[in-house]
């Protein structure tokens, strides 16, 4: 099974974080933000994978550092566990742009991943470093990929 364990300390957050590629979508998430615990928690369910994650971030602050320490760890604990990703394959190929979301796709390198969450007390926005705006060009298939 491919499995990826991640432990991050630094000086806002502490995040440990263990996911089983091949597992029954079963979690266990605490990051001390219930709704982004909520979100996690459909990822692993609706993604088919395990998950245990637990964090503890400087919330008396705000809650950015835990959101995107999380998103770092779980990030690093994909690529920990897909390895060199022999054997992944598209199924297809489509793309929806919608204002409020982006697409994971664990075959390729990076590639650009938002997320945008509001919480009552401060709106959050965290982008990975690869992170760009959606373009025409990046709407169009791959060269080859729609046979008439």
């Amino acid at each position: 099974m491919r499995k990826g364990t991640i432990k991050r300390v630094s000086k806002e957050t502490e995040i440990q974080i263990s996911l089983t590629i091949e597992g029954r979508g079963q979690y266990e998430v605490s990051t001390g933000i219930r709704f982004f615990d909520h979100m996690l928690e459909l990822l692993a369910h609706h993604g088919g994978f395990n998950l245990r994650l637990k964090a503890k971030g400087d919330l008396d602050v705000d809650q950015h550092h835990t959101v995107e320490d999380v998103g770092i760890v779980l990030g690093q604990a994909f690529e920990k566990a897909l390895g060199s990703k022999r054997g992944i394959l598209r199924a297809g190929y489509f793309l929806i742009p919608m204002d409020e979301t982006m697409g994971m796709d664990l075959r390729a390198g990076p590639k650009p991943m938002s997320m945008r969450v509001s919480f009552t007390d401060a709106p959050i926005i965290t982008k990975s470093k690869h992170s760009s705006r959606l373009s025409p060009e990046r709407c169009a298939p791959p060269a080859g990929a729609i046979k008439e």
